[in-house]
């Protein structure tokens, strides 16, 4: 088979070494060798277009490691009874890296690619990827006590671990993307003669009437299915936009957006175009549509999770959601998400995803900050985006002409479930670097608790309290600096009800009961939406006889029965006003609803969390 000769040498180059790769990143052997067959199945079932990529290889990495995570995941970080004391620690060392550290040390020490490389890849800048590489190498050298120039050393202690003895061949690999390729034609003939069929048209001697517009099968999605320059100039405020590139996406970085994590959301789908807009009017402004078209539903909503969790799990610096809602009748799931990025100059963005049988369509706009995006036109346009795709039998998309926005609590951002994300937290003066989470830790003590309150959630009954810190830690800052939240759930709402209430006087009182300490600022916000209510208070207390004071950010807030404590510690300029915290108030509190069974995504008083930008009234001083 000429065709294949390439593929057969990459196949024997690198399979082994990917393998490797999977298994560093997961931490799961069955699943790292799981993931490299079906990425190489894949790459056989593309392969005309693979082969023509500048890396062949990179693209097939990119879906080995997408692939090998998917399939670790109901099992993650696999014990194996083989694994020596050695790999062990390696797999641990590598364990306590953040994904994207873990992604970028694997990708400069196994991979080989170069901080230019990493950071299209990933979607980092230069200078993030530069950063994130150096903390990866230093917590991953701590972790294993070994000097630097050790890290691939230390990492090729794994390659026993792969075994890849029971892994099909080349060729084989070859006959089962070829079985895929025919399945897939013979679903896309299907669809294509009962179209066809149900429409009237004639069939003869194995040829179809063309039906305008349309696609086949080796070309699912056509650039007629795609928005036009004319749907986006009615877009407020009305101004011209133009097409700047229309491509199935396989040349170049394959990052197009902000936050975008890989190349596809689908890495093994059957169709993609990405069209560029550019509107430089009065309020500059740019749009990214894309269109995926997956084998199955099954694996479009994958894709759909997948392309959402970019935006709701970013760690872009000084980038914040602020709002979200569900569009009600478009498609099977359609989400409008908004960020502002608070860089020079400051950005918008409306991000929309939409899916519908096995195609997922996403929208990215970017505006220059003034004229907010309009939610509901950003809306409509999704709608349009969809419709587009009725035509195409592959896509099996549902036309839809309603477009209702709900305002909703955000999206999963991938964190655990009820705790704040880095999304969620608010750009800080001017400093330019991200927020970074810590693991999660036991909820006792409290350390976002303050000297007026003392709060102990295990106390009120909590069998399940846990502590999150968030810090920026290029930011160069003393350690008090940050973002502390501790939050649980109690046995009932009773006890949550007293819980909150108990610190609601304890700081009333607090100026009486703890002298040198002052409440300076304070808001209580009862039935702040279904079933919840939360409190907010600025708190200076003195430190020592020279009456030095240190000061912070409480606030604690109930949805149900569940509660979160939030504290923010600022240092000398780098602080936020009660507007801003309070908008991270409700944040936690949006995030708790993840823990109530009951509690509905949208939310009834019709707000999915405060936006930080407006003001906020200022309570008397207490």
């Amino acid at each position: 088979m000429p065709e294949f000769s390439d593929f057969h040498e990459l196949h024997e180059r690198s399979h082994e070494r990917l393998a490797l790769q999977a298994l560093a990143l997961t931490g799961d052997p069955h699943a790292a060798t799981a993931g490299v067959r079906d990425a190489f199945i894949a790459a056989g079932h593309h392969w005309k277009k693979v082969s023509r990529l500048a890396d062949p290889e990179e693209w097939i990495r990119s879906r080995a490691w997408s692939m090998a995570t998917r399939r670790h995941l109901a099992h993650p970080w696999h014990r194996d009874d083989q694994v020596n004391p050695e790999q062990s620690a390696v797999l641990r060392g590598l364990q306590q890296l953040r994904d994207n550290q873990r992604r970028v040390l694997l990708l400069h020490h196994l991979a080989g690619q170069s901080s230019s490389d990493i950071s299209a890849e990933l979607g980092l800048t230069h200078t993030q990827a530069a950063q994130t590489l150096q903390d990866a190498i230093d917590a991953y050298t701590r972790a294993l006590q070994i000097p630097s120039d050790q890290v691939l050393q230390s990492l090729h202690k794994l390659q026993p671990l792969v075994d890849l003895s029971h892994t099909p061949d080349a060729d084989q690999l070859i006959r089962k993307g070829a079985r895929r390729r025919v399945t897939a034609l013979v679903l896309g003939c299907v669809g294509t003669v009962a179209l066809v069929l149900g429409a009237g048209f004639f069939v003869s001697s194995g040829h179809v009437a063309p039906v305008s517009d349309s696609a086949t099968d080796s070309q699912p999605v056509t650039q007629a299915m795609m928005l036009t320059e004319k749907q986006l100039s009615t877009f407020p405020p009305a101004q011209p936009w133009t097409i700047t590139s229309t491509n199935d996406n396989t040349s170049g970085t394959g990052i197009n957006s902000t936050c975008q994590g890989a190349r596809f959301a689908d890495p093994d789908g059957v169709g993609t175009l990405v069209r560029k807009f550019d509107s430089p009017g009065v309020q500059p402004r740019s749009l990214v549509e894309t269109i995926e078209i997956s084998d199955n539903p099954a694996r479009a909503r994958e894709a759909y999770e997948t392309t959402r969790g970019w935006f709701t799990g970013c760690e872009l610096a000084r980038l914040q959601l602020t709002q979200a809602w569900q569009v009600n009748g478009l498609g099977e799931q359609a989400d409008l998400i908004a960020f502002r990025v608070l860089s020079e100059p400051a950005r918008n963005l409306m991000v929309g995803v939409v899916r519908s049988g096995s195609v997922t369509v996403s929208t990215v706009m970017d505006a220059e900050a003034g004229t907010p995006i309009d939610p509901q036109a950003s809306a409509n346009l999704l709608n349009e985006a969809l419709g587009r795709l009725c035509k195409s039998t592959a896509a099996k998309a549902k036309c839809s002409y309603q477009s209702d926005l709900v305002a909703a609590i955000p999206p999963p951002s991938g964190e655990p479930e009820g705790s704040l994300s880095a999304v969620d937290l608010p750009p800080v003066a001017n400093i330019s670097a991200p927020w970074m989470g810590s693991d999660l830790l036991a909820g006792e003590p409290n350390v976002a608790s303050t000297p007026c309150d003392n709060t102990s959630f295990v106390a009120a009954g909590a069998t399940d309290a846990r502590t999150r810190s968030y810090l920026i830690p290029q930011a160069g800052l003393p350690a008090r600096f940050g973002v502390t939240e501790t939050f649980a759930r109690l046995p009932n709402q009773a006890k949550a009800r007293k819980a909150i209430n108990t610190v609601f006087n304890k700081m009333a009182a607090c100026e009486k009961d703890i002298l040198g300490t002052k409440v300076t600022q304070a808001k209580v916000q009862r039935k702040a939406g279904p079933n919840s209510e939360y409190g907010l208070w600025r708190v200076e207390s003195q430190i020592n006889n020279q009456q030095e004071t240190i000061q912070w950010w409480m606030g604690i807030t109930r949805v149900g029965s569940s509660l979160a404590q939030v504290n923010f510690a600022p240092v000398g300029i780098n602080d936020i006003d009660q507007a801003i915290f309070t908008a991270l108030v409700e944040r936690a509190r949006d995030r708790l609803r993840e823990l109530e069974p009951t509690a509905p995504n949208a939310t009834a008083d019709g707000n999915s969390g405060a936006s930080p930008s407006p003001a906020a009234s200022q309570s008397p001083k207490k």
